[in-house]
């Protein structure tokens, strides 16, 4: 079956070549506005069926680097591989209103490999944030009559990683990753009107951000009777510092000409920082030993203290709560059809971190998922379904129903044995 894993890489990696890597603007929500976007959890598309649960979890065939510390599940021979793409679904609505837009993109390509028993790594990039959003409204301003605002967003960030995980002894694994965030992001607004004296004015903000952000965590796994086990998991990851450099422009044109009359403001390369406030999270697991799996999660993260250029955003403290169960009707190599298959179920509750109009927009979101084994193999793909909830009409929001697809190619191989011939 070493072929079949092969030419699963090569699609993998064909995706990935065939398209611009991490397109920046891969949603298209009004709340990726404030703060840094919306932010990626980071899962891989087996977690993200099981609700986002991981932080417990360890599996020789997956890379969850949500929790580096699982990384010295990973089987003392094999390599492992995982590449996804996501496509996002949205449904917005106010009170008067309504809307459906729909994107996609490149979602994470990340490899997990042994160097020892006790000493795995994991290398990988993935998506950190987004933004992308395009909203407008009008209001009467005399003498000019109706004037017309629009609002867009594009752009996020996101990090390559190196991450290592030490067994120092039976049960107990302590890992870390090294990311390097970077990306570009940028903020306009176009004031008009179809009045032939008012002057347009178009604001556009752009940004370049980068820097060193670090995560740590710790499982202890504890074995059962019957094959069943209990794993704990804690993770937490420090404050990290972005350098940034950001530019403005202010324009003002007629818009019968729409020829640039002046350029009220212009500022290139004023630099700065961005700190990201640090988080933590623990998470258990109870199962039986390829056969069934169960889990809950949380993370808290202060973004109270967010700073962009020494100005604290008016952002909230976020917890994020998840619970989620796995399971295989059959555990034989050879077995055929859908009783090989894992199944897979979630719930999630997400505070995030905004408040707008002196109101919380929070998540809720149920989620499901399949694996496909290939057969004699531990390789195959995974399919991942999410619908979940954000924010509601109250107080002049908008409430966003979302349907979130994930589609991943997982491989892992013995590639470290030598063939034996006769």
């Amino acid at each position: 079956m070493r072929n079949s894993a092969f030419i699963l890489l090569f699609i993998s990696f064909s995706i990935f070549a065939s398209t611009q890597a991490f397109s920046q603007t891969s949603i298209n929500t009004p709340y990726s506005r404030y703060g840094l976007g919306e932010l990626n959890f980071n899962q891989n598309t087996k977690n993200f069926g099981m609700g986002g649960v991981s932080l417990a979890f360890r599996d020789a065939s997956s890379v969850n680097n949500s929790n580096p510390a699982s990384y010295t599940a990973f089987d003392s021979l094999s390599f492992v591989v995982e590449a996804s793409v996501a496509g996002n679904f949205y449904q917005q609505k106010t009170l008067s209103q309504k809307q459906f837009s729909n994107n996609g993109a490149i979602n994470g390509l990340t490899f997990g490999f042994p160097i020892t028993k006790w000493w795995g790594a994991s290398i990988g990039i993935l998506p950190f944030s987004n933004i992308g959003y395009n909203i407008g409204h009008e209001e009467i301003v005399d003498p000019f009559g109706e004037v017309k605002y629009i609002y867009n967003g594009k752009g996020g960030l996101n990090q390559c990683y190196v991450g290592m995980a030490f067994k120092p002894f039976k049960g107990f694994s302590i890992g870390a990753n090294v990311s390097y965030v970077f990306g570009n992001i940028s903020h306009s607004i176009l004031v008009y009107s179809d009045s032939s004296d008012f002057y347009v004015s178009d604001i556009i903000n752009s940004m370049s951000l980068s820097g060193v952000a670090l995560n740590g965590g710790v499982q202890y796994s504890l074995p059962l009777a019957n094959n069943h086990y209990i794993n704990i998991g804690g993770i937490y990851g420090t404050q990290a510092n972005l350098n940034a450099s950001r530019s403005q422009t202010v324009l003002s044109y007629l818009l019968t000409t729409s020829t640039s009359v002046d350029t009220l403001q212009w500022v290139t390369d004023e630099s700065g920082n961005v700190s990201i406030p640090s988080y933590y999270g623990g998470g258990v697991s109870f199962g039986k030993s390829g056969k069934w799996n169960a889990g809950l999660d949380f993370k808290i993260q202060d973004w109270n203290t967010f700073k962009m250029y020494e100005r604290v955003d008016s952002l909230n403290r976020s917890l994020q709560m998840a619970a989620g169960f796995s399971f295989i009707p059959s555990t034989y190599m050879l077995a055929r059809g859908l009783s090989r298959w894992e199944y897979r179920f979630g719930f999630r509750y997400n505070e995030t971190y905004l408040n707008i109009n002196n109101t919380p927009v929070n998540e809720i979101g149920i989620s499901f998922g399949i694996g496909i084994p290939l057969r004699k193999t531990k390789s195959g793909f995974n399919l991942g379904f999410e619908y979940a909830r954000r924010g509601n009409t109250d107080n002049n929001l908008i409430q966003e129903d979302m349907y979130r697809v994930k589609v991943g190619v997982n491989i892992q191989e013995r590639w470290f044995v030598k063939r034996k011939f006769n």
